[in-house]
């Protein structure tokens, strides 16, 4: 009989590679029913990824999405190198309704099987800041519709694939699940709080767009910060995300070098 501490370390690992042939954990899979199901349910989840990453884009369908006006994306362009010198916030002035357009552009590609591959090649997403925050407005109204309590031990099994753990929930937990960042695996999170709904989403330490550690648009604000294997970001309504939360949050979450 497999321990509960075991049982949660060959989950991790199951995360990680849901492919991987190691001895130990086919060994466990064979004793154990609810780990081959979990393993079946992880390799499901990443043939998912691997074809949202890799199907044609429609004939044309591109173009459409991606035709923003030239004067829409020079003042997008001003917006975004816009840094307020006193705070190093980088401030996204008049950039909501890009958001906007950004995400009904995604929900059309998703309709159609692109999910956010080519969400995040929009030539409107110039940082890692322009991605977190269009994702999140993108997902704003799907992740109120489909909210529920999610467990502790759900949260860290998904965790897992980045090398963290959540020790204690801050506020209740109404969405939990991988996401994608331009075609890489991440997990994106709601919870409430006193200071209202935090959008936290963690990507893999290798992202190639860097995400300020301070940004901002017109109705919300971000945070975010390095962990040991991957990066960390919050956003919430502006104004909302103290330094008291963000102090929760970081020590309640912990990453394994």
């Amino acid at each position: 009989m497999t321990s509960t501490s075991d049982l949660e370390q060959i989950k991790q690992a199951i995360a990680a590679d849901p492919f991987s042939e190691d001895e130990a954990i086919m060994h466990a899979i064979a004793q154990d029913e609810t780990l081959k199901v979990y393993r079946n349910e992880m390799q499901a989840l990443e043939e998912a990824i691997q074809k949202a990453s890799n199907v044609a884009v429609p004939e044309g369908l591109a173009a459409k999405l991606s035709a923003i006006p030239e004067q829409e994306l020079n003042v997008a362009e001003e917006a975004n190198s816009s840094i307020q010198a006193s705070d190093k916030v980088v401030t996204l002035p008049n950039r909501r309704n890009h958001y906007i357009q950004l995400a009904m552009a995604a929900s059309i590609a998703f309709a159609v099987g692109l999910s956010f591959t080519f969400f995040g090649q929009s030539p409107d997403i110039r940082t890692g800041a322009d991605l977190a925050m269009a994702h999140m407005y993108h997902e704003q109204e799907y992740t109120q519709r489909v909210s529920r309590d999610v467990s502790l031990d759900e949260i860290n099994t998904k965790l897992a694939t980045f090398g963290g753990e959540m020790l204690q929930t801050i506020g209740k937990i109404t969405y939990a699940n991988f996401c994608f960042f331009e075609n890489q695996k991440s997990l994106h999170m709601v919870m409430q709080t006193e200071q209202g709904n935090i959008t936290l989403f963690v990507t893999p330490e290798d992202f190639e767009k860097q995400i300020d550690s301070h940004f901002q648009d017109s109705a919300f604000e971000g945070k975010s910060w390095k962990a040991q294997k991957a990066d960390v970001t919050i956003i919430g309504e502006k104004g909302k995300l103290n330094e008291e939360l963000e102090s929760r949050l970081k020590n309640a979450m912990r990453f394994s070098a």
